[in-house]
């Protein structure tokens, strides 16, 4: 009826609140789902045959440089699975701008026990909007509890500094696989948690940030209700990405099956609900889109694992729903 009820509540602000205007749109929370369909899978990483192996591969990133070759980083030990000992990050990169044929650099990122850290996991990569490099990861921690996600910058994605001596910050559940994004000036990090330590459902967290070293406290972008597990295993590897207005969010949930990724979608980066728009056969997925554009670019996303002998990329298309 042309009245809108907007409620601020600034009682745990860390500053001065002020404000200027508001815009209120309106959306059509009816429209059709849209048909994900999956293509062929191509290997573009091969870790199983690499000399010493064999070698798996798990959550990776995936980023172009300014030279335009592609670069991969990712867990990295030897089979069988076991993710209590991987410790250092391996680095691939293609000979052109084809993402295809990556090959291995070598490892990089070593754990650090002296700070705490008792692993290193599932890396993202992201350019800083400064000609450099920014890399999350987990790194561990004493507890299920006090999980650790820490950052470090690079100029030429070769040399590797963390930001901080320890973890930006610690959460709960294994808090894990974080994934950076930047809107503005604003740096929103998603990664997988639960929503308490009571409940333990399985969700997504975000985090902001203005400097890469000093986070927001979480809030949920997404918690699955009936999915209490110790560790989050319903939301592992959060991918977020934009495209033709909506904000699409993507997850493994290995307890369902190991290869599960399904699929959601919100007009609003920070809250997904509801049920999944698709779901996709993938583990660990990474959305890549052609030429950096997700907005009108091809869309793939790539797979990895335990035994799979390295990382693959297959074509995605959102098509129109019925």
């Amino acid at each position: 009826q042309g009245a809108v009820e907007f409620v601020v509540d600034t009682s745990r602000s860390e500053s001065t609140w002020t404000e200027g205007d508001y815009e209120v749109s309106f959306y059509n929370t009816h429209e059709t789902a849209p048909v994900l369909t999956q293509g062929p899978a191509t290997r573009i990483f091969d870790s199983g045959t690499l000399p010493g192996g064999p070698f798996y591969t798990n959550d990776h990133t995936l980023i172009q440089g300014v030279d335009g070759r592609w670069h991969l980083f990712g867990i990295f030990n030897h089979e069988p699975f076991n993710s209590q000992v991987e410790r250092s990050f391996v680095h691939a990169v293609s000979d052109g701008p084809e993402l295809a044929n990556l090959r291995f650099k070598g490892t990089m990122m070593n754990y650090d026990p002296t700070v705490g850290e008792t692993q290193v996991w599932a890396p993202h990569v992201e350019h800083d909007g400064a000609g450099g490099y920014v890399m999350a990861f987990h790194s561990g921690g004493e507890g299920n509890d006090s999980a650790g996600i820490t950052i470090a910058r690079s100029t030429d994605l070769e040399s590797w500094q963390r930001v901080s001596r320890g973890p930006v910050f610690q959460d709960i559940c294994v808090a894990r696989d974080p994934m950076l994004k930047r809107f503005g000036a604003t740096w929103v990090m998603y990664y997988t948690r639960c929503s308490d330590t009571k409940s333990r459902l399985s969700g997504v967290a975000y985090r902001t940030s203005s400097d890469l070293v000093h986070w927001s406290e979480p809030s949920m972008a997404i918690t699955l209700p009936g999915t209490a597990m110790f560790n989050s295993g319903f939301t592992e590897s959060p991918f977020v990405f934009e495209r033709d207005g909506w904000f699409y969010l993507s997850f493994t949930s290995y307890p369902i099956e190991w290869v599960a990724t399904q699929v959601f979608r919100s007009r609003s980066p920070f809250h997904f609900d509801g049920a999944p728009v698709g779901r996709l056969t993938s583990h660990a997925a990474e959305w890549v889109a052609e030429g950096g554009d997700f907005e009108h670019g091809e869309l793939f996303i790539t797979h990895c694992g335990a035994g799979q002998g390295g990382v693959f990329l297959m074509p995605v298309s959102l098509g129109a729903g019925q």
